[in-house]
């Protein structure tokens, strides 16, 4: 049973689990370079207020 869906649909599991893997990797860049880009701004904002204080 498991190899007939193997077989007949194992194309169209790696299609999508490679879709899946696509948009999980995607999400989780975004997610990764929001998180880089807010500590910057946040390191920069207080060098600044550093500077002035």
């Amino acid at each position: 049973m498991f190899s007939f869906l193997i077989n007949n649909y194992g194309w169209f599991v790696i299609v999508i689990g490679a879709f899946l893997f696509w948009i999980v990797f995607k999400f989780i860049r975004n997610v990764v370079l929001k998180i880089i880009g807010i500590v910057f701004a946040v390191l920069s904002f207080l060098r600044l207020w550093a500077l002035f204080t």
